[in-house]
């Protein structure tokens, strides 16, 4: 346990550090383009677009999964008659669902 002496107050701390010092390497830049940044930084912008579409068309398969067991015809050609309409089973249901966040 420190003694009361010992406890430095938050002025005596933030007055211990100096200031940033400025380097010449770190000047700053133009202002540059997209096209000038592209070219810069190729690999980073092709896995900046490959990011985008990857969220692009998981969220598309999923629109596109559940609207598919919405298509009476579909429901009638791979799913059951119950009670005057048809229904998927189950199996088919799981895998439409799972199978986008599977991939």
């Amino acid at each position: 346990m420190p003694k009361v002496d010992q406890v430095l107050t938050l002025t005596e701390v933030d007055s211990n550090f100096s200031e940033p010092v400025e380097h010449p390497d770190n000047e700053p830049k133009e202002d540059h383009s997209l096209l000038s940044a592209v070219r810069e930084h190729p690999l980073s912008f092709g896995w900046s677009i490959y990011a985008i579409l990857v969220m692009v068309t998981s969220a598309y398969t999923n629109s596109i999964s559940n609207s598919v067991l919405g298509i009476p015809q579909f429901r009638k050609d791979f799913g059951y008659q119950f009670r005057g309409n048809y229904v998927l089973p189950a199996s088919w249901q799981a895998a439409y669902y799972g199978a986008t966040n599977a991939a």
